[in-house]
């Protein structure tokens, strides 16, 4: 199965782990744009290029295909040694092929089966390929330069998210690539590229925009040994150049109309303005120079673009300290400006995500106030009521019809229900707040799966499921926080009764030895019900989350109980294992440190 993207589009809003995710892979982009901009050796950057892609879809591999338009095939160098294998193959050839003709991203979920794959690369590198993602690498112009793979990803399939995030970087990759090429032409200016490189990696190490800003200007100016500069940024809304940043004014901010002076003049026609004497320029507004004493005498100036072409800005240089500014000072700012736009964006980009980050952890520590107020708002009334409730069950307030009893039992089974729902809203609260403690200490283990399986009995029996206990004869010591893992027990016996409708569930517990020598018990519970689909074995412990939304609807409950176990579980030092088929029925375990067999 394969799926073509005509364009990468923002994640949905997801919940806080959805969104570290998204704060984890774009921390991963924007070092991998550092990386590839710091990186102008054209046979070393495939090979960390496809590193930094491999790493940020989190596969096993990554490759780079090269194109050669004029002879219309792919290639791709396995390793820095040029004596390292290469695979090469026309446009008309597999996934690569069809992404550079394409100039769209692919989604291959089952790649032999998939009749436009190509095993040219499995057999180059003995590793088969089971899934890929594949990008174009395309420069501003929206030619295809190289195509992009990433291989057999780990955890799971590629996703939509994986393609983006690949796509974000090969737009980088394309600036990389062409700067790479660019310095292999022109190795007689290394000094010069060196010093440009020295800018680029301090710009983009940058975050804050006004430091950014102020760290770009000062470049600048000594990069191209003048007086000063200004970095203006347009304003579309107010049609204006605006700066915080200009060397020699004392002044906090600067406003220009579009089309006025030279930076404005710059800014609506997109050309470079090189002026070697400015008073005879009519262009030129002495003004300031008359309100800060300040002579100018030379000018460069030139647009800062985006990605998309659009001006973001105008770089104004003013007096090189010997002559005028040359062609080459012209190439220099224009490579400092590129760079520049890119480190811009990203602080940009940066700055939106961590406000986003912090909003979404102002909306998660609302939601786990409201949740602990919710919470014991409902505890204090059920009190009282389940107090009453069996009071008047126990005939302690009068005697009760047969009728009223099974009343009764149906209001405490459903008041239990609530009961545990709102223990499982606590619980989570103190999880999000860090407030968990354990209690531990020993106990026998069997008697303990025993009293757990006793109070599950019921909800087995109303659905006409067995519901076995296996345990040792030998009475066992383990140690561990009682309460807390009767909770995880409970949760997992009540998820297998919930979610089987026919054959049986069984509890067991049994000694075995870790990995590390070590004795334990291994406590399981197994169901014959309808399973868990591929791919979402990791997804289920996750909190609020339901496999089927129609899940809650179905079968009730708030999904926080698998999350519940999960955090309780790895308070202890163990961690729960699934092991599932759909409709074969799952398999939940987790282990607790064996202390001796019980006298």
């Amino acid at each position: 199965m394969s799926q073509a993207m005509g364009g990468v589009k923002p994640p949905e809003s997801g919940g806080a782990d959805e969104w570290r995710e998204r704060v984890r892979q774009l921390t991963v982009l924007l070092e991998a744009v550092r990386s590839l901009h710091g990186e102008m050796d054209p046979e070393r950057l495939p090979g960390l290029l496809t590193e930094e892609a491999r790493r940020l879809a989190g596969a096993q591999g990554a490759v780079l295909y090269l194109l050669d338009r004029k002879a219309g095939r792919l290639t791709a160098q396995l390793g820095e040694n040029p004596e390292a294998p290469r695979v090469s193959m026309s446009l008309e050839e597999g996934i690569a092929g069809l992404t550079a003709r394409t100039g769209r991203a692919h989604i291959v979920s089952d790649a032999p089966a998939d009749s436009r794959f190509s095993p040219a690369l499995d057999r180059a590198t003995g590793v088969p390929t089971a899934s890929l993602v594949s990008v174009p690498v395309t420069n501003r112009r929206g030619e295809v330069l190289a195509v992009l793979q990433a291989r057999n990803r780990t955890g799971g399939p590629f996703s939509v998210g994986d393609a983006e995030v690949l796509s974000a970087l090969a737009l980088q990759a394309a600036s990389a690539l062409e700067n790479a090429q660019l310095y292999g032409q022109v190795r007689v200016h290394v000094e010069r590229l060196s010093r440009l490189l020295e800018v680029g990696k301090a710009i983009n190490a940058e975050m804050d925009l006004d430091a950014l800003l102020a760290l770009i200007v000062e470049r600048a100016t000594r990069l191209l040994q003048a007086d000063r500069s200004s970095l203006f940024l347009v304003d579309r809304e107010k049609k204006e150049l605006w700066t915080k940043v200009a060397e020699g004014l004392a002044t906090t901010e600067i406003r220009i109309p579009l089309g006025t002076g030279i930076a404005g003049t710059v800014a609506v026609s997109g050309e470079t303005v090189n002026i070697a004497d400015a008073y005879a320029d009519a262009r030129f507004n002495p003004e300031v120079d008359r309100k800060t004493g300040y002579r100018t005498r030379t000018i460069l100036c030139l647009p800062m673009r985006d990605k998309a072409g659009d001006i973001l800005g105008v770089f104004q240089v003013l007096n090189k300290r010997e002559g005028v500014f040359g062609k080459e000072d012209e190439e220099v700012l224009s490579a400092v400006a590129s760079q520049a736009a890119i480190a811009l964006e990203n602080a940009r980009l940066y700055d939106d995500l961590k406000q986003a980050y912090d909003r979404i952890k102002q909306l998660d520590q609302a939601k786990s106030d409201f949740l602990a107020n919710i919470s014991h708002e409902l505890r204090t009334p059920l009190t009282p009521v389940i107090g009453y409730m069996d009071m008047m069950a126990s005939e302690a307030l009068g005697p009760i019809t047969e009728h009223q009893r099974k009343g009764l039992e149906v209001m405490q089974q459903s008041v239990d229900r609530m009961r545990h729902l709102v223990e499982d809203l606590l619980s989570f609260v103190r999880m999000e707040q860090r407030q968990l403690t354990l209690q531990a200490g020993p106990f026998e283990v069997g008697t303990f799966v025993a009293e757990v399986v006793a109070s599950q009995r019921p909800k087995a029996q109303g659905k006409g499921l067995p519901l076995t206990v296996q345990v040792p004869d030998e009475p066992l010591l383990v140690k561990g926080d009682r309460g807390e893992l009767v909770r995880v027990l409970a949760h997992l016996i009540d998820n297998a009764i919930k979610f089987t409708n026919k054959g049986e569930v069984t509890v067991s517990a049994a000694p075995v030895t870790t990995e590390g020598g070590r004795p334990a018990v291994e406590i399981t519970v197994r169901d014959t019900g309808m399973g868990i689909p591929p791919g979402e074995e990791e997804r289920i412990f996750q909190r609020f989350y339901q496999v089927d939304a129609s899940s809650t609807r179905r079968y009730g409950g708030t999904g926080l109980g698998l999350a519940i176990v999960k955090e309780i579980v790895e308070a202890h030092g163990s961690r729960i294992v699934v092991e599932t088929a759909p409709g074969k029925g799952s398999r939940f375990s987790f282990r607790l440190t064996l202390l001796r067999p019980a006298a």
